[in-house]
């Protein structure tokens, strides 16, 4: 039994639904600020489009993403070592966090070899929209199984781990592959030459819908999580 799920519960009985909720926005509001800097979005009337840099070249902007990947680092480190990965929940925190460790590697790596053509750019899709959505994925999955293991906590030995097998892993791991590769063929990513990095451009006259399609598995598990709170 998961006595620390009964433990948490016990305890957000005595914090009000709305601060919950609030803390719940905070918190997106420093992932997004992690995930999305220096990613300017207003499109002048002048202009076809504008080119959003998803990788930044200096080190001080990426500062944020640095300190996260050490500490992302450390927590899949102590899992592996202390082999905490045994427990249902324990594994889908080192699996969110290895999506994680995708993500923000990728963008790391551009100090160390910095893109030159649009194929590297593309290789580079691959890792950030995996990453991006399998950890949304196996956020929103980890609140439906915190939910199911609050309502029923003797499932957590039991049925958790079948659904992990069965239903969890598809969801975390098969469908952002797909995106990811489908990115790789999208253009999702293109170096310009100018900035001499990887872009990607937002039309004025036209949805982005690759955009769109990618980004959907965060929203869902944002609402999912928004909706369990």
């Amino acid at each position: 039994m998961c006595l620390w799920i009964l433990s948490i519960r016990i305890q957000l009985k005595f914090i009000p639904s709305n601060k919950i909720k609030s803390l719940h926005v905070d918190i997106f509001s420093s992932f997004n600020s992690t995930m999305f800097t220096n990613i300017p979005f207003n499109i002048q009337a002048e202009e076809p489009y504008r080119e959003m840099v998803y990788f930044p070249l200096q080190l001080s902007s990426l500062i944020p993403v640095l300190i996260s990947a050490i500490a992302i680092t450390i927590v899949i480190l102590l899992s592996l070592i202390f082999k905490l990965y045994r427990r249902p929940f324990s594994l889908m925190v080192l699996a969110i966090n290895i999506a994680h460790f995708l993500f923000h590697y990728t963008k790391l790596d551009v100090l160390v070899f910095p893109p030159y053509s649009d194929l590297h750019c593309r290789v580079f899709s691959i890792p950030i929209i995996f990453g991006l959505q399998s950890a949304a994925a196996w956020s929103a999955l980890f609140a439906h199984a915190f939910l199911i293991i609050i309502t029923n906590p003797s499932s957590c030995d039991t049925l958790l781990p079948l659904m992990i097998k069965k239903y969890y892993m598809p969801l975390g791991v098969l469908l952002p592959s797909v995106s990811g590769i489908m990115s790789f063929f999208t253009r999702h990513f293109v170096y310009s030459e100018t900035k001499g990095t990887c872009i990607h451009l937002i039309y004025a006259d036209h949805m982005d819908i690759p955009f769109f399609v990618y980004m959907y598995s965060n929203w869902i598990s944002l609402h999912w999580q928004y909706c369990l709170v």
